[in-house]
């Protein structure tokens, strides 16, 4: 039953950017290219099955060089001017108006977007390199092959992997359009990683990686807390060094927003505007109640995705009847790129490593 849970959760999130997008250009297109993927992704699989026995490092090289290659001439063939999707220039506009020494959450009032940042102050320093190559695109391809990366170590065969991955429209357009709302769920599942098997000592720069991750959305405590907290009152000991690394990074991110450069905008008042902040809390402390419920880290991981896939429905759910389904979904009413936030955790959970849908094993790892 869980399977079916992720499979059609990855599916759904995957349908809705074929409909979106695809339906402007043709009403049929989206049709027609959902059984164009369901036939490569066949043939991926199959081929995939064939050669990697005989070629295994030729085979992965080729499939990792593919992806980097087509994204490199996509982000030449499609510049950020072309796009209409703004979280490229979010990043940019952070940094443009800290150097001019104003409010950096102050909107661009000429040009690509008057949208305000929405993130805490750590997600545009983790940003920065990618900012200063000047293509931001790398990050959603590179949290797509950390994935990959994961999956496979996780005993995720090579090519259902390979096809999840490879052939997802809304991946592809996260690279395009130079997203990063999945390149962000990525690294909180990372930085969840070591705390999903309790084997203190925990590694050095698991409370970093975890600190760092908090400081980026407010939705990354539904994503982190219901893991944590459980794990934290039943071996405190243990635990209280990387939680304490965490909550101090996490606390000075937000700590930031307090200096007088930060204001009026801040990341809390811009992300009420997508659902009140009552609502988030009451998901938040249902999701951590329900995590006590059983010790398996796969529960509160699947708690944890429960309440993502809830917060999502309830943000589109509002637009859908304020504005009406075809204008909120067809239009520019529902951002559909929030529905992958939950989709890391579907993934892992779904390429499992063993039967008993553990995921206290090594390859978790």
């Amino acid at each position: 039953m869980t399977k079916i849970w992720h499979i059609s959760a990855w599916l759904l999130v995957n349908a809705l950017f074929l409909a979106k997008y695809g339906a402007r250009l043709q009403p049929w297109l989206p049709l027609v290219a959902a059984l164009a993927l369901a036939a490569a992704a066949f043939v991926l699989v199959r081929g995939i099955r064939i050669l990697e026995p005989r070629h295994p490092r030729l085979l992965r090289g080729a499939l990792l060089a593919l992806p980097v290659a087509a994204s490199a001439a996509a982000f030449h063939a499609i510049p950020t001017s072309l796009l209409r999707v703004d979280r490229f220039d979010m990043i940019a506009l952070f940094w443009e108006n800290l150097a001019r020494g104003i409010d950096p959450y102050t909107p661009r009032l000429a040009g690509l977007s008057n949208n305000i940042p929405s993130q805490f102050p750590s997600y545009f320093l983790l940003a920065l390199p990618f900012h200063l190559i000047g293509e931001v695109g790398w990050i959603p391809l590179l949290s797509i092959v950390a994935m990959a990366v994961l999956l496979l170590r996780r005993g995720g065969n090579l090519g259902p992997v390979t096809a999840a991955l490879l052939l997802s429209p809304a991946l592809w357009w996260e690279i395009v359009c130079r997203s990063t709302i999945f390149a962000n769920a990525v690294l909180c599942l990372f930085a969840l990683l070591p705390f999903l098997v309790p084997r203190p000592p925990f590694p050095r720069w698991s409370g970093l990686l975890l600190g760092l991750a908090a400081g980026t959305r407010s939705v990354t405590l539904q994503m982190l807390l219901p893991v944590l907290l459980p794990g934290a009152w039943k071996n405190p000991k243990a635990w209280w060094k990387p939680m304490a690394v965490a909550g101090c990074l996490a606390l000075a991110s937000v700590a930031l927003l307090s200096l007088p450069i930060f204001h009026p905008w801040t990341p809390f008042a811009v992300n009420t505007f997508f659902l009140p902040n009552w609502v988030a809390a009451a998901v938040l402390l249902a999701s951590i109640a329900l995590a006590f419920v059983h010790p398996s880290a796969h529960w509160r991981l699947s708690v944890i995705v429960a309440g993502l896939d809830l917060l999502t429905t309830l943000y589109a759910g509002a637009i859908v009847w304020d504005r009406g389904w075809r204008i909120a979904l067809f239009g520019s009413g529902v951002d559909i790129s929030y529905f992958l936030l939950g989709a890391p955790i579907h993934l892992f959970l779904l390429f499992k490593c063993r039967q008993d849908d553990s995921v206290a094993t090594p390859c978790s790892l």
